[in-house]
């Protein structure tokens, strides 16, 4: 399946990235998971690297789009559960 911004890159399946952050959701302990504090900093690091690495990473853009969304849907069951 090719993206809808670039025809030549291959994307992960319409339902993935739904998939994975239900996943997310449902996996989500609060006893094991990285403090906020922490997730946040990583978030910033993910963000540095994006800078960075500007139109080198956009391969990689539906999987760190996935990544992002994992992240935030834990994060928001994290506050959730507070």
């Amino acid at each position: 399946m090719s993206c809808f911004f670039h025809p030549q890159l291959d994307c992960p399946p319409v339902g993935s990235c739904l998939a994975a952050v239900e996943k997310a959701v449902a996996e989500t302990d609060v006893a094991a998971v990285l403090p906020l504090g922490r997730q946040h900093s990583l978030l910033n690091i993910i963000n540095v690297l994006i800078q960075k690495l500007g139109h080198l990473i956009h391969i990689y853009l539906p999987k760190v789009l996935q990544i992002l969304l994992c992240v935030t849907a834990s994060v928001s069951t994290l506050l959730d559960n507070r």
